[in-house]
């Protein structure tokens, strides 16, 4: 599977009451606030509701949203290195819930996400799936900030 850049990829919308409804799940209303705040990016809102549709087509589960923006200082609290600079803080990423995932699940996601492009030439994938203490794991998706 190539690479896609985003602006090709054109969405099938379903008509209402179709089930497609709240096919996006957040974990607070504060993220809920802060991903519909317009500051945050659209190439990434359109990533994170094509990969929310896939995941209610092929595995018929919700994408959770657990976190939208982040400050410095809370960047600087999680990671304790205050070089470290978050794409959260530039409202240029997400991280999703991937516990209710099945492994063979996160790496089809994975795959789905890594073959858009946010822009054209970047060398930065669209999707990690990494560590976030605690013994849990999440998927970061993100657009470039510059």
């Amino acid at each position: 599977m190539g690479e896609i850049p985003i602006e090709d990829v054109v969405f099938r919308i379903r008509p209402k009451g179709d089930n497609m409804t709240g096919i996006i799940d957040f974990k607070t209303d504060q993220e809920r606030a802060e991903y519909n705040d317009s500051q945050l990016d659209q190439k990434l809102k359109n990533i994170v509701t094509l990969l929310a549709y896939y995941s209610w087509e092929f595995f018929n589960k919700k994408v959770f949203i657990t976190e939208v923006y982040r400050t410095q200082h809370e960047n600087n609290l999680i990671y304790k290195d205050t070089k470290h600079v978050s794409l959260h803080t530039y409202h240029h990423a997400v991280d999703i819930r991937s516990s209710i995932y099945t492994d063979e699940e996160i790496e089809k996601l994975l795959t789905v996400a890594n073959t858009i492009l946010y822009r054209k030439g970047s060398k930065h994938k669209t999707a990690k799936y990494h560590h976030v203490g605690n013994g849990a794991f999440h998927f970061h998706i993100q657009t470039s900030a510059y």
